[in-house]
Parts: structure tokens; C-alpha cells; sequence
């Protein structure tokens, strides 16, 4: 395995991980408060907040990364 794919691997991975962390926080404060929307929005900024993080740590690996090895 190259190391892109190995970076492809965990920014799946870690996506994945940040849609599930969203939505069991979401599905458990909206049973505990009973609001939707305001737990709703909640969630999708933790979903958003984690993504821009996965994706600020593809660009920095695959900054250092030669793109020779795109290839």
C-alpha cells in the first residue's frame, strides 16, 4: 500500500467516524431535550467542524507528498 492510500483510508474512515459521532449526538439530545432544530443544527456543525479537520489533514499529508508518486 502507497501512502496515499493510505491517507485515502483514514480521511474515509475518519469521515465516517465524524458522520456517526454527529448523529448519535443528535438522535440522543433530541431524545433528551426534545428540540429538533436547535439539536439538528448542533449536529450538523459537529459534522461540518469534523470534516473541514479531516480535510485540513488530507492537505497537510499530501502536501508532503511527492506527486511524482501520484503516478
Amino acid at each position: 500500500m502507497s501512502k496515499i492510500d493510505i491517507v485515502m483510508t483514514l480521511y474515509i474512515i475518519f469521515m465516517i467516524v465524524a458522520t456517526f459521532v454527529s448523529f448519535k449526538y443528535g438522535s440522543f439530545m433530541i431524545r433528551k431535550t426534545g428540540l429538533f432544530i436547535p439539536q439538528a443544527l448542533i449536529s450538523g456543525t459537529i459534522n461540518l467542524a469534523l470534516g473541514v479537520l479531516a480535510i485540513m489533514g488530507w492537505f497537510t499529508v499530501t502536501a508532503r507528498i511527492k506527486y511524482t508518486s501520484f503516478a
